[in-house]
């Protein structure tokens, strides 16, 4: 009766929130008083639920009546005001005296793709929005900063997350080295002379729209694990470059990349390269390939060997003989947006080969359409991985294909063809290969299908479990449906790369900066910030530019991009960067090293609207990255890393997003969020914390409202080497110096949401000090769900220890392993039944 009542609220919601042009949401049903909820259920019960019973359409209009009597229910609201009306074109503002700090008009992006503007207004002296599509005032209007207004064309449709700087001296270009486009030649030549010289020369490589012919692979040197200033750059404004005789690969990666950017590329193996793109060993969440389109391969489009946490976004991999994305021994890697469509295999294949290297992977926001084999197949011992909000459709068997344990396959759309002879989701025995210690026979258990939407035949809309009950599979929520009203539109065009017109060189006369890690940079950076404007680019080249008092961003709405620059501290100060109540900050591709001499890395206090994308903070006194009184910021792709004190730091934080980052080898924690006043509603994903000196991540009690979901957390509370002491400068500590002492995840405050994740640790002397979560005293309504833990010792070290005293907190669906053993379920249960594993309530808390 539950699911029935939230359905039918779903349903009326949905029908009065989504009208467009149209007075919709009226302040939104989560927004009206006890008072007029109360009001609104009363009428509903007594006047529509009849009608709905009767299946009467009539009780739409009924449900609408209802909600708009009920917002009139509302003695204390005697005022409204609104800054600009109606107008469209202006960013207003409505006040009243419920909402005295107001309400901004904004902008909001559906799932589908579309922008709407929310435009306030007052209606009877009270708060309503009109949900208004700019398009429909013009073809070139589109929502910005809530209003409607014309985009240059130049930038209109661009796909970059920031706009690129490409025509600078320090960045090559294609054609200096006698690479022409469209004029059926062959490129090879050129095109490799120009990788090979950005590698020597350490700098990026543009190349030019058009089409380029090659004749062999195209090689890029290997690189190093911490070469920063080796870090290579392709971008091509949507070139296409187009095989035209046998290779194995159109693009050829070389080991040991971890600072590395490949984007807006046309990849065409023209049915004579084996591969698309293939790269070995591309690592950690500063390596990032983004806005390819990989097509025609004889074999797979799109093949990684042990893309270890790199990132790999808006990608489509199509018509390739064999798979469209297939990674091996992939720790971590996020793969976002990624398309897979019409190749001669599956679309995605994820697979392991090293002992060791087990997963987990994020997929998230995926499709996979029209594959002749599998939608995505994961083989055996790729455990911990996450399949969300994906689109499958018309694959040729199985839309997802399970051969391992421990994977999360939550909110995908999988529909079936008539050609389909398969299921919508196949879990099937794993494989044992031998060389574990793991019991022959079926382990394939501890894998979580929930909330799926499966639409189309009998056979191919059902969830098929062939791991037998030991397993312990989760199947819960998952629908069949019969059709499915809207599909998602897969644009195989890359939008051309928006070039600065305004680019500030901090190289260029008057500034002269030097990079050459020798020279004082100091001032002529700071004159350079000092004499931006909001419509300029600061552009750093690379090279090592030393500071000796930390530099600070003047004023709001400035963008900088560093060509892999490093900035470093040469004597003591407070922070390498410092900004303080600053709004639309934009920063990318810059390492800050705090060097052992400055308090901070990164510091801004009252940050609002920024973001900050492949940025590395590192060596910290104190933190690495500390954000206090942050709203709407978000980190992608970041690493902070070697901090003697914290990696990441927020304080009051609202709405801030941490996407793709990590958080490694800190001398206390990786992630800390707290709060002295509030804060609320951050988002910690796809997160990548490891061998952190004290915890992996704390949520201070304070804080409420956040979500921390897919990842991995490994080795947190434990130093194992002598050498890491001696880099630190420090002595080590104690005889137990090696073992892992602290809990990975230790969790207060309320509303917080935690699943997909996976922790991987080894058991210390006294198993009792150390959890893989802690919910403390303070925490309450904590969600905990579909996590997986994995130990190489005591059982109840890769557990969830409750110290919170509460009913209110959901713990189910989460899973343990020790070391190569079985995946098997953590009971939620008090007292613990004496063969099994449960969430531990110390001193008799239940």
């Amino acid at each position: 009766m539950r699911k029935i009542v939230f359905l039918l609220f779903v349903i009326i919601f949905f029908v009065v929130s989504c009208g467009e042009d149209a007075l919709v949401g009226q302040a939104g049903y989560q927004q009206l008083t006890f008072e007029q909820k109360q009001f609104y259920w009363n009428c509903w019960n007594g006047h529509c639920k009849t009608l709905l019973d009767a299946k009467d359409p009539g009780y739409r209009s009924c449900s609408l009546e209802c909600f708009d009597q009920a917002t009139l229910v509302s003695p204390k609201q005697a005022s409204c005001t609104d800054s600009d009306d109606t107008d469209y074109f202006t960013k207003g503002i409505v006040k009243t005296n419920i909402y005295p700090q107001g309400k901004e008009d904004s902008c909001y992006t559906f799932p589908n793709g579309k922008t709407y503007l929310f435009e306030g207004q007052c209606v009877n002296k009270k708060y309503q929005y009109i949900q208004k599509n700019c398009a429909k005032l013009g073809s070139d209007y589109t929502c910005v900063d809530g209003k409607c207004e014309v985009l240059p064309q130049a930038t209109a449709n661009a796909a970059s997350f920031l706009p690129e700087v490409v025509d600078q001296p320090e960045v090559l270009n294609a054609k200096t080295f006698g690479a022409l486009p469209d004029d059926n030649i062959d490129d090879t030549q050129a095109l490799q002379a120009g990788i090979t010289a950005a590698f020597d020369q350490k700098t990026a490589l543009y190349i030019p729209s058009g089409t380029y012919h090659i004749t062999s692979s195209l090689q890029i040197p290997a690189g190093s694990y911490s070469g920063f200033q080796r870090a290579l750059r392709i971008t091509g404004d949507n070139a296409v470059i187009k095989a035209m005789a046998p290779m194995d690969a159109v693009l050829n990666v070389g080991d040991f990349w971890t600072y590395f950017t490949i984007d807006h590329l046309v990849l065409d193996a023209n049915n004579q390269a084996n591969y698309g793109f293939k790269a070995v060993k591309i690592s950690l969440r500063l390596a990032l390939v983004e806005h390819l389109l990989i097509r025609n391969a004889l074999q797979d489009g799109l093949y990684l060997d042990r893309g270890q946490g790199s990132i790999f976004r808006h990608i489509v991999s199509m018509d390739n003989g064999g798979n469209g994305v297939y990674c091996v021994d992939c720790n971590s890697a996020v793969f976002d947006d990624v398309t897979a469509s019409g190749n001669g295999k599956s679309g995605f294949v994820i697979n392991r080969q090293e002992k060791g290297f087990s997963g987990p992977l994020i997929l998230r926001s995926f499709y996979s359409i029209n594959n002749q084999e599998h939608g995505v197949l994961i083989k055996a011992d790729v455990e911990g991985s996450s399949l969300r909000d994906g689109w499958v459709e018309g694959n040729g068997l199985d839309g997802i294909r399970i051969e391992t344990n421990g994977v999360l396959i939550e909110k995908n759309t999988i529909i079936g063809t008539e050609k389909s002879n398969g299921y919508a989701i196949h879990l099937i025995p794993g494989v044992n290969d031998g060389t574990k210690s793991t019991p022959k026979g079926i382990y394939s258990g501890g894998s979580k299908v929930l909330t799926n939407s499966l639409v189309g035949s009998d056979v191919y809309a059902i969830v098929k479990d062939e791991t037998g009950t030991a397993a312990t599979t989760i199947l819960s929520g998952n629908k069949k449906v019969s059709s499915i009203e809207e599909k998602p539109v897969i644009s195989l065009e890359l939008s051309s790369l928006a070039i600065a017109k305004n680019v500030i060189n901090v190289k260029a006369e008057p500034f002269l900066a030097k990079g050459d890690g020798k020279t004082d940079d100091t001032l002529a950076l700071q004159i350079a910030l000092n004499g931006a404007t909001p419509d300029s680019i600061v552009y750093i080249p690379r090279g090592t530019y030393l500071i000796n008092t930390g530099l600070s961003i003047p004023q709001s709405g400035l963008t900088i991009i560093g060509d892999w620059a490093i900035i470093r501290a040469a004597s003591p100060m407070e922070a390498v960067l410092n900004i303080s109540s600053k709004s639309k900050i934009h920063l990318r591709r810059i390492m800050l090293d705090a060097n052992g001499l400055a308090n901070n890395a990164f510091l801004a206090s009252l940050l609002d609207d920024a973001s900050l994308q492949q940025v590395a903070f590192l060596s910290a006194l104190s933190y690495d990255l500390l954000l206090v009184d942050a709203k709407d910021v978000t980190l992608r792709g970041t690493d902070a890393w070697r901090s003697r004190g914290y990696g990441i730091y927020c304080q009051n934080c609202h709405h801030v997003v941490f996407d793709a980052v990590a958080a490694r080898d800190n001398f206390g924690t990786g992630i800390v969020l707290n709060a002295t006043s509030s804060s609320e509603g951050v988002q910690v994903t796809n997160l990548l914390i490891e061998r952190n000196k004290e915890y992996g991540l704390v949520i201070e009690p304070a804080v409420k409202d956040v979500v921390i979901r897919d990842g991995w957390l490994e080795a947190n509370g434990w130093t194992n080497t002598t050498a890491w002491f001696e880099q630190q400068g420090l002595a080590k500590i104690g005889e137990d110096w090696n073992m892992e002492r602290t809990d990975n995840l230790r969790i207060g405050g309320s509303g917080i949401t935690i699943d997909g994740l996976k922790t991987h640790d080894y058991a210390p002397l006294d198993p009792i000090i150390k959890r893989a979560i802690r919910l403390t005293p303070s925490a309450s309504e904590i969600t905990v769900v579909s996590n997986l833990f994995v130990n190489w010792g005591n059982t109840k070290y890769g557990t969830i220890r409750d110290e919170s005293g509460l009913k209110t907190n959901k713990l189910e669906g989460n899973y343990y392993r020790t070391q190569w053993g079985n995946i098997l379920p953590i009971i939620n249960d008090f007292p613990c039944p004496a063969d099994k594993t449960c969430i531990e309530r110390p001193n008799g808390l239940k």
